[in-house]
């Protein structure tokens, strides 16, 4: 296995090395795991590196089991939606769906939003952009990308069932 240190890690001595190990809580976790797998390498690893590699490892998962799920919240994305635009929520929406790697939905979220901010000038030029009117089409347009959309790719995240 190789991570960012592992370059560094290859042109130290094993005695580095087993430094960086016992000194484990003055260096990155990753580096770490780059020393202790240099010394697998090496054939000089035992088994209380392999008890220190375990751990990290382990907590390297839980820690990345604990990131999963959307970046931007939920309520983020209904905020920037109403008190901006449509159009910007619709942007943040698509950064979680680049970030979760559900890239077919991004031309569906920006396309609807495109169309629903040109409908919305409209909208707001017809009632001469009376606040009223105003308010309603952005808490509509919010509620279309927070709720509908939202369910529609990130409903899984939840603990609900996502077919996609």
């Amino acid at each position: 296995m190789e991570n960012f240190f592992s370059k560094q890690m290859s042109s130290k001595d094993n005695s580095e090395l087993q430094g960086i190990i016992l000194k484990k809580e003055s260096f990155d976790e990753e580096a770490v795991l780059a020393a202790i797998w240099e010394l697998d390498k090496r054939g000089q690893s035992d088994d209380s590196t392999e008890l220190v590699k375990n751990r990290l490892l382990a907590k390297l998962e839980a820690r990345k089991q604990k990131k999963e799920g959307p970046s931007i919240s939920k309520f983020v994305v209904f905020l920037v939606s109403f008190l901006v635009a449509t159009l910007f929520g619709a942007i943040l929406m698509s950064v979680n769906l680049f970030n979760e790697k559900k890239t077919k939905g991004i031309p569906v979220v920006i396309g609807f939003a495109i169309i629903y901010t040109l409908i919305s000038i409209v909208v707001f030029d017809f009632f001469a952009y009376q606040f009223g009117v105003v308010i309603i089409v952005n808490a509509l347009g919010a509620a279309i990308i927070s709720e509908f959309f939202w369910k529609k790719y990130f409903q899984d995240k939840a603990g609900e069932d996502n077919p996609q």
